[in-house]
């Protein structure tokens, strides 16, 4: 009978330690204070699946084997912390088997860069909105950029009339694509386009303005910053997950073009620009 009583606690134990071990801490990145995107995983059409994490400070553009040892390290030519990396790929906007990426900066004029890993300039275009765009349309309600139609793939971009200024965009360009954007690539790149899911209205403004954000799965607190185009911090909004909008003040700024970014411990996400006129 004790023999049984022991064999069944023993039984319970490795139960418990089953359950206990499901989740199970594999490894840590430590980007330290940079305004960075988050780590996330990008499919590669060649190499297969890598861990991303780039650093817009300096412009370095990490990608991990799943072994987290280092697979490629890229130098983004243009640095500034309003940049951001989508689509990273091998066969989406040429055909060899390099790395290439898209690159948007959300400086003033805001540009789209194509960029092979070597540095080589793909192709540009500036004055020109964010290659994600928050919008009512679509069965998730945001707009890609990029898409694959019955006539091949294609690349959507919305172009700012300078004439008109004030965030006014009067042309819509429709590039096409030497690849195909694979279904798995589509879905890694959610992350990335969930990063920037904040929308500000009115804009341009001159005095009250409402952002709405969303912190990221997980994430309970953060900071919204407000940037002038020289990247100094003038203000600093902690935001949780109690609401997903915020009321800002902007009678007492001067007329020009703003950024702001969402910050949580997992970096900095998005980078936005807003407008005030006076």
């Amino acid at each position: 009978m004790k023999k049984t009583l022991t064999s069944i606690v023993f039984i319970i134990m490795i139960i418990i330690n089953i359950k206990a071990q499901v989740v199970t801490l594999e490894h840590e990145y430590h980007p330290g204070n940079i305004v960075s995107n988050y780590l996330y995983a990008a499919q590669l059409e060649v190499s297969g699946t890598k861990y991303v994490l780039f650093n817009s400070t300096n412009g370095i553009l990490m990608l991990y084997n799943l072994d987290h040892s280092i697979f490629k390290t890229i130098s983004v030519p243009t640095t500034s912390i309003y940049n951001q990396i989508y689509y990273i790929s091998e066969h989406l906007f040429d055909l060899d088997n390099g790395i290439e990426y898209m690159l948007f900066s959300g400086t003033t004029p805001a540009f789209i860069k194509l960029y092979d890993e070597d540095g080589t300039l793909l192709w540009s275009e500036s004055d020109c909105t964010p290659p994600c765009e928050v919008s009512t349309g679509g069965i998730d309600g945001r707009v890609k950029p990029i898409v694959n139609t019955d006539l091949g793939t294609k690349l959507i971009i919305h172009v700012q009339d300078t004439i008109a200024g004030n965030g006014h965009y009067s042309k819509i360009k429709v590039y096409n694509l030497l690849g195909t954007l694979t279904s798995a690539m589509e879905k890694v790149n959610d992350p990335l386009l969930q990063s920037s899911e904040m929308n500000l209205y009115p804009n341009p403004s001159n005095e009250k303005v409402t952002i709405q954000y969303q912190l990221p799965q997980g994430e309970k607190t953060g900071a919204i910053i407000l940037y002038d185009i020289y990247g100094k911090e003038i203000r600093k909004y902690k935001v949780d997950d109690t609401f997903n909008d915020i009321l800002l003040d902007n009678s007492t700024l001067l007329s020009g073009t703003y950024f702001y970014q969402l910050i949580t411990s997992k970096g900095a996400m998005g980078s936005k620009k807003m407008v005030v006129v006076k």
